[in-house]
């Protein structure tokens, strides 16, 4: 897994996004779907200066989740919209992904694919990091079973200060992301 690691790019010189995610699972699959949404907890609150103290949002946007079944293929979570939240401001409640639809069956790992990461600075100044047309993504091993005309809800711990590392006018965008557990 490749973390991006490059210049800083002022938002104004970000003219488009495009973000596909790409997919093993078919349109024609007739099996049973139940539906898995995705809870973000962070670990502890930020701790001031993190990831730097001139950052006063950092906004990461998952444009798609992916999950591995069993036997090793993956299927794309159906969903129409991206989530955007904020690392900085993420609190105890954290945030709650839209739910996606996947085939029944048991499961192993997910995949989250970030499109972009948008800093403020305290000196009024913003910075985006914008990704390729799939995006960055981020393996978190989990195990557990999707259940026709059910929800599973999952949680996922992230270590708010880890994710960013800003140093001499590069950013680096490393998510620490830990399967909790399946929520009841």
């Amino acid at each position: 897994m490749g973390y991006p690691r490059g210049c800083i790019v002022p938002a104004l010189a970000v003219l488009s996004l495009g973000v596909t995610a790409a997919g093993c699972s078919s349109s024609q699959d007739k099996s049973p779907q139940g539906s898995l949404s995705v809870r973000f907890v962070p670990s502890r609150p930020f701790r001031a200066g993190e990831p730097s103290a001139d950052v006063i949002a950092a906004k990461v946007t998952i444009s798609a989740i992916e999950a591995r079944k069993a036997d090793g293929s993956w299927v794309s979570g159906e969903s129409t919209s991206a989530t955007t939240f904020n690392l900085v401001t993420l609190g105890s409640e954290g945030v709650i992904l839209p739910a996606h639809l996947l085939p029944e069956g048991q499961y192993g790992a997910l995949q989250l694919r970030f499109s972009r990461v948008a800093l403020s600075l305290s000196d009024g100044e913003h910075l985006e990091l914008v990704s390729s047309a799939t995006g960055w993504e981020e393996l978190i091993p989990a195990d557990f079973t999707v259940v026709g005309d059910r929800a599973t809800s999952l949680a996922l711990k992230v270590e708010p200060g880890g994710w960013l590392h800003l140093d001499g006018g590069q950013i680096e965008f490393d998510p620490d992301i830990q399967f909790e557990g399946i929520l009841r």
